[in-house]
């Protein structure tokens, strides 16, 4: 893989959110002897079709998987998230949010610790400070899938369908290969995530129940 070389990967469906989107990717600044590329994915049956079909896209050591409307707002964000990976090869994806234990429910945000900070819209502004982390990251079992950022490839589940519980599923995989999984430490929030209140709750109920019965869930 080429590790001068980032992928910011989104499933998309809606333009002017995504464009919204690629405009604060183009004013990150990007490191010396860096380059970035765009991977949009459009008609994806699932994020984890659409991310795989990316994945495959790209040479990219360092991916960013994230939502369409997810917004960077670290002008460094590239600059810190390299920074954090080569402080362990071992790590081999980090997010912005993410909980050191997920409940029998296998949902994260039930979880405890949880370590992270995200700005958020939903019904109205949020800020989302989940925890304060120590050092330079924290180990976590699970992250949140607004900000996935690999610098490994791990093939994500196809099985889970739909557009939930790609991030627990892919979380475990990445441990069950042997990589860690973190959540850095954050001045301020590296994203802003303008998300509404659209999450379809009967959707996401189907997609629980498939994660817990592909995994176990709990071990």
């Amino acid at each position: 893989m080429n590790p001068y070389l980032i992928a910011f990967i989104c499933c998309v469906n809606d333009e002017k959110t995504y464009e919204r989107h690629v405009a604060h990717v183009n004013r990150l600044h990007i490191p010396s002897g860096m380059a970035i590329e765009l991977i949009p994915m459009y008609g994806a049956e699932s994020m984890t079709k659409g991310y795989n079909r990316a994945m495959h896209r790209t040479g990219a050591k360092y991916k960013v998987y994230l939502h369409q409307d997810t917004y960077i707002t670290n002008a460094n964000f590239i600059s810190d998230m390299i920074k954090v990976f080569r402080l362990d090869g071992n790590i081999g994806m980090l997010g912005v949010a993410g909980a050191v234990n997920v409940p029998a429910t296998g949902t994260w945000w039930e979880g405890s610790p949880q370590y992270g900070k995200v700005e958020a819209v939903f019904q109205s502004y949020v800020y989302l400070h989940l925890g304060d982390v120590a050092q330079e990251y924290a180990d976590v079992e699970a992250i949140d899938g607004v900000m996935m950022i690999t610098q490994y490839d791990v093939e994500w589940d196809e099985r889970i369908g739909g557009f939930h519980y790609y991030d627990i599923s892919q979380s475990i995989r990445f441990r069950r290969e042997g990589y860690r999984v973190v959540v850095p430490a954050q001045a301020a929030p590296w994203v802003f995530h303008y998300c509404l209140d659209d999450v379809d709750w009967n959707r996401y109920e189907q997609c629980r129940a498939r994660f817990m019965q592909l995994y176990s869930w709990p071990f």
